[in-house]
C-alpha cells in the first residue's frame, strides 16, 4: 500500500502477543506499507519517490516524486523507530 502525502507523520502497529512498533518521520513525501504474500513481517517505510509510473520515458531527474538536491544545498530527513 502506498500512501502519497499522508497527513500524519507517525504510525503505530500492534498485533496480539507482539511488541508495538511506532514509526515517526519528517521530510519524506510518501509512506509505503507492505509485506510479501504469506510473509511473517510488515514493512513500514517512509519514502521519497516510488517506481516510475507506467509509460514514463522521461529523464531520471524528471521522475515524479524524486528529491533533487542542488550542489551545495542540503536536506534533513529523519526516521525514528520505537519498539515497546
Amino acid at each position: 500500500m502506498i500512501l502519497p502525502e499522508p497527513v500524519s507523520r507517525s504510525v503505530r502497529y500492534s498485533a496480539p502477543g507482539a511488541p508495538t512498533v511506532e514509526v515517526e518521520w519528517q521530510g519524506f513525501r510518501t509512506l509505503g506499507v507492505w509485506s510479501r504474500e504469506g510473509g511473517d513481517f510488515l514493512c513500514i517505510e517512509p519514502w521519497h519517490g516510488t517506481a516510475s509510473p507506467d509509460g514514463f520515458e522521461g529523464e531520471f531527474r524528471e521522475k515524479p516524486g524524486l528529491m533533487l538536491i542542488p550542489p551545495g544545498e542540503r536536506r534533513t530527513l529523519s526516521l525514528r523507530i520505537r519498539v515497546c
